[in-house]
Formats: structure tokens, sequence, C-alpha cells
């Protein structure tokens, strides 16, 4: 049975999540801002370690804050890998629950606090500058403008809607794990395709088409037209099974898309 949170995890990685239900958060905000944390976090190399980042709403005050914690004789264990579980535990845990609000999920490797990852309605603080700026909003991409490092080929992406409206809290969910997949697989392999499966039998796919004249397809093919197809979605404001077809220099290479229901779990 599949895993909705995509366990590759050590037993030795622990996630902690204490929510603050007296402190509500709209959960669209919520989504948005972690779609747009995934997208940027998994853009780094597992190993990259972090210090502090914030990530701000495209659509409001609130937030997402990493922050490291310096214990043990190694203060900067908090990478790249550990945010990307930690991101998808914490999100997976307040979809299940539907408890939107202030949440902490603090990260535990070894039985040791490493960092946290605090979910807050009103931002408190800025960036730090030397961690960069914050995140963009969610868009609709254009891939021949070196939006990633991973492509030397314009790539584009289209989409055309099914009929079966999914709950617009599972596709952000998906999406979400779709990009940590990416990144864990290793944005820059090549693969003939990537298959993420979230809760209630939501999927994204996307697969490589047959044939030798086909231009290579890498992971991070995947985290990028899932990002777009996300974006989509958004900007149309509507939340059902999606078809994205992704070409390269023009030539169709790769076929999937977000739909729900066993046949696309297993397709």
């Amino acid at each position: 049975q599949a895993n909705p949170e995509g366990l590759n995890r050590p037993a030795n990685f622990k996630v902690e999540v204490v929510p603050k239900v007296n402190i509500p958060i709209d959960p669209e905000e919520l989504y948005r801002t972690a779609v747009d944390m995934m997208f940027v976090v998994s853009d780094h190399a597992l190993t990259q370690t972090w210090l502090e980042r914030t990530f701000s709403s495209p659509i409001g005050p609130a937030g997402i804050y990493v922050t490291q914690t310096a214990t043990g004789k190694d203060p900067s264990r908090l990478n790249t890998q550990h945010i990307i579980w930690g991101l998808n535990h914490v999100m997976l845990a307040v979809t299940l629950s539907k408890k939107y609000c202030q949440t902490t999920a603090t990260i535990k490797l070894d039985g040791f606090a490493i960092g946290a990852i605090e979910i807050v309605p009103r931002r408190r603080r800025i960036a730090l500058q030397e961690t960069g700026d914050e995140n963009e909003p969610l868009q609709n991409v254009n891939f021949g403008q070196g939006l990633s490092h991973y492509f030397d080929r314009e790539v584009t992406i289209q989409v055309a809607y099914g009929q079966r409206v999914i709950d617009r809290k599972l596709i952000y969910l998906t999406g979400i794990k779709a990009m940590g997949d990416a990144a864990e697989k290793g944005l820059d392999t090549p693969c003939e395709g990537m298959l993420s499966i979230g809760i209630q039998q939501v999927t994204w796919n996307l697969v490589r088409e047959g044939g030798s004249h086909v231009p290579i397809f890498k992971a991070g093919h995947s985290r990028v037209a899932a990002f777009s197809t996300l974006g989509k979605l958004v900007h149309d404001n509507r939340f059902q099974a999606i078809n994205t077809f992704m070409k390269i220099e023009g030539d169709l290479t790769a076929v999937g898309g977000f739909h729900q229901g066993l046949r696309a779990a297993t397709a």
C-alpha cells in the first residue's frame, strides 16, 4: 500500500506536531504558502544545510518559518531532505486533523531537535538577508527563461481539464509531495516517469512518451510541471482532474496530471 508521506525516512527521524487550535489560519493561505515553500526548498541539494528562512503567503499575512536548533556537536544538521520530510509530515497531519491553526512541527534526529517548521497566521519577521529572498507566489511559468538550472532546453506545459472535481486541499497536498519526491529522486536524474500518491487516491504522475526520438525526461521535469499545473488550477479556480502535457523544444515528451481514483493510482 502506498504511503502518502513517501517513506524513505529513517527510523531515527521524527516530527512532533503541536497545533494551537485557538489561533486559526486560513487553509487556502496555508496550502498556497506550503506549495511555494516546497517549490523553493526542492530546488536545493538534499544535503544543503539551513539556518533560518521565511516563506510568505502570496495571498495574505500567513507565513511558514524554518528554524535550525543548535544542539549537540553539530548545530548545522538541518538540511533540505529534513525540511522536505518535515513539510510533508506537517501538511499531512494538518489535512487529516483539519486543525487549520498556528502549528509547530519540531524536527528530531536521534532524539534531538535539529530544527522546526512553524506555521503562523501573521508574519512576525522578514527573512534573513543571507538566506535569500522570500519565495515568489504561484504563477504560470515560462520554462524557457531559465527557471531551473537543471534545464538547458525550452520546456513548455499545456493542460486539459477532466470532468471529476477533486478536493483542492488534496490536490495541493499531492502537489507538495510530488515536488519533494522529485528532489529525493534527484532533479537531474533521467527516468521514465514519476508517480506521487497522496491521500484518498489523489495522484500526480508524469510519464515519458515512448520512442527513441523523445527527449530525455528528468525527475526535475515532474517538479516544475506539477508546480505549473497547480498554478493553472489556482489561476482558473478549477480544482478538478487535469491532464498535463510537457513538451521539450516543441516535442511532446511526457503526459500525466492530477487525478483521483484507483485507475489513476495504478496507471
